[in-house]
């Protein structure tokens, strides 16, 4: 194989590399399905209810649990 095939490669192998860390810096940036409520507040918002809540997580853990 020739020494051109193997720069090519490299160089697409690094454009996927750096559109691949860019969709998720972008992704982690922006907000989703409308929430604009940071981190901090959604968790007060939590333990403010003190109520529980039994999720589908919750249940399957119940369940394989074998409680």
């Amino acid at each position: 194989m020739s020494k051109k095939f193997f720069d090519e490669r490299r160089n697409f192998l690094k454009t996927l590399a750096v559109i691949g860390g860019a969709a998720f810096s972008l992704s982690a940036v922006s907000p989703k399905n409308g929430a604009s409520k940071d981190l901090s507040a959604q968790q007060e918002e939590k333990q403010s209810s003190g109520t529980y809540q039994e999720t589908d997580h919750i249940r399957k853990y119940y369940k394989t649990a074998g409680i």
